[in-house]
């Protein structure tokens, strides 16, 4: 009869990676005089209120959970490939904004 003799096994080691991407999206109101016009708000945003307007959204992403996703596609107008996407919208006209 054959003697069957348990070898030492060797074992190498095999690394797990994963990532996970996770995004908040926020949105507040700012009141602008509607004697500004559509293409002078963003300049009107920033010489007025840009301090408001950081503490505003600060405040909000603080209060918001993370959502699973990129969030990439989940928002009409924020698809750059960027870390942090901002634009302004009022009626039909708006655009990306790097003030807030």
């Amino acid at each position: 009869m054959t003697k069957i003799t348990k070898q030492k096994e060797e074992f190498k080691q095999v690394t797990i990676q994963q990532r996970v991407t996770m995004h908040k999206f926020v949105e507040v109101l700012v009141d602008v005089p509607t004697s500004v016009n559509e293409y002078d708000i963003e300049e009107w945003m920033w010489e007025n209120k840009e301090e408001e307007i950081s503490d505003m959204v600060q405040k909000a992403f603080d209060k918001k959970e993370f959502e699973s996703g990129s969030g990439f596609y989940d928002y009409s107008g924020l698809e750059d490939l960027e870390d942090i996407e901002t634009r302004f919208q009022v009626g039909d006209y708006g655009g990306h904004t790097y003030c807030y």
